[in-house]
């Protein structure tokens, strides 16, 4: 059995072996047939009829050598199937050296080979003497499929692009038409005829064609001022216009993009809104360029279907010249920044700061605050210090002249002082830094102050648990001192060695509103007359320091400051609709676009006639509360007369049936005395449904009057708010008519 078993072993594993070298075989022998098909090709391209073939070669120490040398076999293959297409262009080109088909030709060719066709099969490699060969070729039958199908959808896209246009849609005539002119790129030839039209001419045609009918505008019209390695606070606002008609084209993208000079933008690319409008933001200026360009242009590529063809610099080329036909241009005006020397001295309250403790915060805060400001060397304000025998307390320096002294003998512009204090009694810490400006005496000093509670960085029960334990241990050292006095002694111990480990971790928190609010952002707002009140709330986490809301004065002439950063300005002032805006104030001046729109009868009109009531609420404000009950009620009538409608038709329907059911049964009667049972029945239910019919129909005209009706009292008596409106008003009154009162509708015009 055991020999039986391992001959079948044997057997099996001999079969195995050859069959992987028959295999091994077969293969080698297909490889060395495709390559003895085209023999010493690296040396003579091969020539056959069914294909275009491409050889490429370069030196094979080159790094990149393998894709070097495909993409140089596609060039050369593309020169062939150029050369076979464009034969008599050629002989054109050699007869009357035409400089602009020459052109053609070369950026058709570099297009081409660049595309990635899957049709291209890679056939062979070696290397040669230190040259790296390829071989590439092209089978002509599936390439002729393949540009059938380009031709193909090149006009189907066309027929698209044009329906889009015809039917004013700007996005989506320029979507079908790139694509149609990015694949007619892609296509050799000098015609693609369709419905008696050259495409290749006809598709440029038609994107000029709407290219030229945009309007581009930018808002503000006049220069930006900024500083170089600042943002610039102001938006920069593009807006998208037909020509023709105004109207604003959504959807369109929008590329910023620098000619001169260079900077950080919020977005290199934006889409227009339902306004036709799209804003940037430039948030730092990295060019000392005096006077800089930005160009704000509708970006082409953006349409381009192939990923290729958006890097393709001659495809990108194609389309540069029709972006430049609706672009506009924003100029920049820079100045250099100008970097103040500046000193930091940190003092402290001696009875609970110890001189090691400040020369420690001293070293903390240079290294934070030496991020924003120009800080001088921190032992130069050391010797100063030392020379002119001040001492690193909270009395240093208290006088003005004092501190200007100090600066004058440091030679800054501007000293810092931060004073930390802490009050025993009322167990609170506070830090505040001051600004002083050294070269302008009268000027006021800038100044922050930041407080913290015992219990933000003190644990009181185990600080007691602790300084009882140092007093036991304590009694026995210092004798005669009573409890108190080492309790005392224990407690400013600790709370000194706690209190810098405690600052330092804040300094990076109060430097943040520090530097905010020294360098705030202004916002103007000019664009209404009517003066208002609004708030400014911070859109998102309030950071430590800073207050979650600002009151602000609209007009807004920029005189009020604001630390910069993302807000929700709300606006709710009598006879205005209100305003809920999000907007990102930078450092320096923000003009944001606020449209102020007041209220007016006709938005209340469509407002009620789309939902009862709701025109009433519009116009509802704190003196003319009643309004908003007005649409209340009417939106409660129209609610229970639309519910009541629905199920007078309802029973309608159903007694309509019920109807129906009876005249088939007396239809169907054989017997005189049913037909006259069920004539009756019939007649009865008949009855029935003309009697719900017309309960259906009145209750539908009640709806109608209320629906409409809501609707024309919403315009009529829509309130005056003391904005010089004109209306019309709508009373009840009595008059007496015969002797006996009567309710009438009274007509009042107010102008």
């Amino acid at each position: 059995m055991l020999i039986i078993g391992s001959e079948e072993a044997i057997n099996s594993t001999y079969y195995r072996i050859s069959l992987s070298c028959f295999i091994l075989v077969l293969i080698s022998g297909l490889a060395y047939s495709s390559n003895s098909q085209y023999k010493n090709w690296w040396n003579d391209r091969p020539v056959d009829d069914r294909y275009y073939f491409g050889v490429g070669s370069i030196d094979a120490k080159d790094r990149n050598h393998v894709e070097r040398s495909r993409s140089m076999a596609m060039e050369q293959l593309t020169l062939q199937l150029f050369a076979d297409i464009y034969s008599t262009t050629e002989r054109d080109i050699e007869e009357n050296n035409d400089i602009s088909t020459r052109n053609k030709y070369k950026t058709e060719t570099k297009i081409f080979s660049r595309s990635q066709l899957s049709e291209v099969e890679f056939v062979a490699s070696k290397k040669v003497n230190k040259i790296y060969y390829t071989l590439i070729r092209l089978d002509k039958a599936k390439y002729q499929e393949y540009k059938d199908k380009q031709i193909k959808d090149i006009r189907g896209l066309y027929d698209q692009g044009v329906m889009y246009s015809s039917e004013n849609n700007i996005k989506g005539a320029l979507t079908y038409l790139i694509r149609s002119f990015e694949k007619a790129l892609q296509v050799p030839g000098d015609a693609i005829y369709h419905n008696d039209k050259n495409l290749v001419d006809e598709i440029p045609i038609e994107i000029d064609k709407i290219m030229s009918g945009l309007s581009l505008s930018k808002y503000p019209a006049l220069p930006r001022e900024g500083q170089y390695d600042r943002p610039i606070a102001d938006s920069l606002e593009v807006r998208v216009k037909t020509s023709n008609k105004s109207k604003a084209v959504k959807g369109l993208p929008i590329m910023f993009k620098y000619r001169l000079g260079h900077g950080e933008l919020l977005n290199a690319r934006g889409f227009t809104d339902g306004l036709g409008k799209v804003t940037n933001k430039i948030l730092k200026v990295q060019s000392r360029e005096k006077q800089q360009t930005l160009t704000a242009f509708i970006d082409l590529s953006h349409f381009l279907d192939d990923e290729i063809s958006k890097e393709d610099p001659d495809i990108l080329s194609a389309l540069k010249k029709y972006q430049e036909s609706a672009s506009v241009s924003f100029l920049l005006n820079i100045s250099e920044t100008f970097n103040e020397d500046i000193g930091l001295v940190v003092v402290g309250d001696p009875d609970y700061f110890t001189s090691k403790s400040l020369d420690r915060l001293n070293t903390s805060f240079r290294k934070y605050f030496n991020d924003k400001y120009n800080l001088i060397d921190g032992e130069k304000v050391d010797r100063i210090i030392e020379k002119g025998g001040y001492l690193r307390t909270s009395d240093l320096c208290t006088n003005d002249a004092c501190q200007i002294k100090i600066g004058k003998e440091l030679g800054v512009q501007k000293l810092i002082f931060v004073k930390c204090n802490y009050y025993t009694g009322e167990l609170r810490l506070r830090v505040e830094i001051i600004l002083r400006d050294i070269e302008v005496r009268n000027r006021s000093v800038e100044s922050e102050e930041y407080e913290f509670r015992g219990d933000e960085y003190i644990d009181f029960d185990e600080l007691d648990n602790e300084i009882a334990i140092n007093t036991v241990n304590d009694r026995e050292l210092e004798g005669p001192l009573s409890v108190d006095l080492i309790e005392e002694k224990n407690r400013k111990r600790i709370i000194d060695g706690r209190l810098p480990d405690f600052i330092e971790k804040h300094i990076p928190s109060m430097l943040n509103h520090f530097w905010k609010m020294q360098n705030p952002a202004t916002i103007r707002i000019m664009n209404t007359q009517t003066a208002m009140s609004g708030k400014l709330k911070l859109n998102g986490e309030v950071e430590k320091w800073f207050k979650p809301e600002y009151p602000i004065k609209i007009p807004s002439f920029g005189n009020e400051k604001y630390p910069n950063g993302d807000y929700i300005l709300e606006v709710d002032h009598v006879g205005y609709e209100s305003i809920r805006e999000a907007i990102t104030l930078r450092e320096g001046t923000n003009s944001p676009p606020i449209n102020f729109i007041r209220k007016n009868p006709k938005t209340a009109f469509l407002k009620s006639l789309l939902i009862p009531g709701l025109g009433q609420l519009y116009s509802s404000e704190q003196a003319f509360h009643n309004r908003k009950y007005i649409g209340y009620a009417f939106a409660a009538a129209a609610t229970i007369s639309v519910v009541t409608t629905g199920g007078a038709w309802s029973s309608y329907s159903k007694k309509k049936v019920e109807y129906e059911d009876a005249y088939d049964i007396y239809m169907n009667q054989k017997l005189l005395e049913g037909v006259e049972t069920n004539r009756l029945i019939a007649q009865q239910k008949n009855k029935d449904m003309r009697r719900q019919f017309t309960s259906a129909l009145l209750l539908t005209g009640v709806t109608a009057a209320v629906w409409i009706g809501n609707a024309i009292e919403a315009h009529i008596n829509f309130p005056e708010y003391g904005l010089a409106n004109s209306s019309i008003g709508l009373d009840l009154a009595f008059q007496t008519f015969s002797g006996e009162p009567a309710p009438v509708i009274q007509v009042n015009y107010n102008w």
